[in-house]
């Protein structure tokens, strides 16, 4: 897993160079300087001659050099692990080898694990739903183990019911519920949404809830569900899930095109994530029947209103509108769902990151815009704040906004 790096002049063997330079002069500056620029150019396959220069700093008293701290990344690497996307774990992997921090090493093995079962997990929705539908038929014990592990990394609201009759199969073989997942603390997931009464984190909460397809949630998401009607994001007249999914299956099995016709139109209307699959077939069905599968619903609209929410990278937008996608049960808006939940997972990476403000990168580019601006009492609060944080990464950062203070007439600040 090589990475990019920032491309340019600064390319790994340039920045190699340098490094080994700086530990044959033993120069603190030089090596302090090749550091940082070892670690803004993030390059994986630099990741051991990093080491060696850090080793090297420290054994000439100048610490471990660089902006970044074992800690930061540590955690940036367990939320790209329970997010269980493959393209931003692999992207967090690469820039915790590229640090050069032995303190990573297990963690970085860990994550690499993950990534590896992750590639082994049928991404497609109609893949995995076989996967379960064949192992719940095959009573089977470990299909049925595999089945359901895949499906929670996935997570996904419509295959819940698929999950929960192959937990109920599992069950009656004998084995435990299977899976990863613990009731509690969906629970309260759940109930903090709902005490906050945010939206999109309701919403969020029910998901994977359903997802999971553990009946033991039941009354929290109807209870949840009945919050979102509140907040006017549901229709106050919506039926449950279960009694229009029996009545699409009754209409189906009756073939009374107006019945399925008018159960279509109300699972449009309720814009349920977990009928998407029994919506999907109610319009087949409709379709044999002589009647428009299209219902109420255009998937060319959906489509374009999906693609709008991708362009315009706004999360909660986003979100809501992958939620509709699925609700309206047409099988062909699959791939662009899929792509739509990849962005999201990213765009919830960035904002989790954002939340983080005081970091040592933060706090450098802070001295760095203040040093640009020459501002004289905004480059003193600037090393103030730094100085604050305590963080001995920023030494050279600090060394080098004093001396730019002092060219000002503002002494070293502090």
């Amino acid at each position: 897993m090589l990475g990019g790096g920032r491309g340019g002049s600064k390319t790994p063997d340039v920045i190699r160079a340098r490094l080994n330079t700086a530990i044959a002069l033993k120069d603190k500056q030089a090596l302090e300087r090749a550091i940082i620029d070892c670690e803004e150019a993030a390059y994986p396959e630099l990741g051991t001659d990093l080491r060696k220069a850090r080793d090297i700093l420290e054994a000439l008293g100048g610490g471990r050099g660089g902006i970044k701290t074992p800690g930061a990344l540590i955690e940036k690497l367990k939320r790209a692990m329970r997010r269980k996307d493959m393209r931003n774990l692999e992207k967090v992997i690469n820039e915790c080898v590229s640090a050069g921090m032995p303190e990573l090493d297990e963690e970085i093995s860990r994550a690499r694990e993950l990534l590896e079962e992750l590639g082994k997990t049928p991404e497609g929705l109609d893949q995995l739903r076989d996967q379960l539908r064949k192992a719940t038929r095959s009573k089977d014990i470990s299909l049925l183990k595999k089945a359901i592990e895949d499906a929670e990394k996935i997570c996904i609201p419509e295959l819940g019911s698929d999950v929960r009759k192959a937990r109920e199969a599992l069950e009656k073989l004998g084995g435990d519920r299977g899976g990863s997942e613990f009731i509690e603390p969906l629970r309260e997931k759940l109930q903090s949404a709902s005490e906050t009464k945010d939206k999109s984190a309701l919403q969020e909460a029910i998901n994977k809830s359903l997802a999971l397809g553990l009946p033991e949630l039941d009354a929290d998401i109807l209870q949840a569900k009945e919050l979102l009607k509140e907040l006017g994001d549901l229709p106050k007249e919506a039926k449950s899930p279960e009694e229009l999914r029996k009545q699409l299956q009754e209409a189906t099995q009756s073939k009374d095109r107006a019945a399925l016709e008018k159960a279509i139109r109300e699972c449009e209307t309720a814009k349920f994530p977990e009928l998407g699959s029994d919506l999907a077939k109610a319009r087949d069905s409709l379709e044999i029947l002589g009647g428009d599968r299209q219902g109420s619903l255009s998937a060319d609209t959906l489509l374009g209103k999906l693609k709008r929410a991708i362009r315009r990278k706004n999360r909660m937008n986003l979100e809501k509108v992958i939620n509709e996608c699925v609700a309206s049960g047409f099988p062909e808006l699959s791939p662009e769902i899929q792509e739509a939940r990849h962005i999201l997972k990213e765009l919830e990476v960035l904002e989790d990151e954002k939340e983080d403000l005081i970091t040592p990168e933060s706090l450098r580019a802070r001295l760095r815009k203040s040093v640009k601006k020459q501002d004289k009492s905004d480059l003193e609060k600037a090393i103030r704040e730094c100085e604050a944080a305590s963080l001995p990464e920023l030494s050279y950062a600090l060394r080098e906004a004093r001396a730019a203070l002092k060219h000002l007439g503002g002494g070293n600040g502090g």
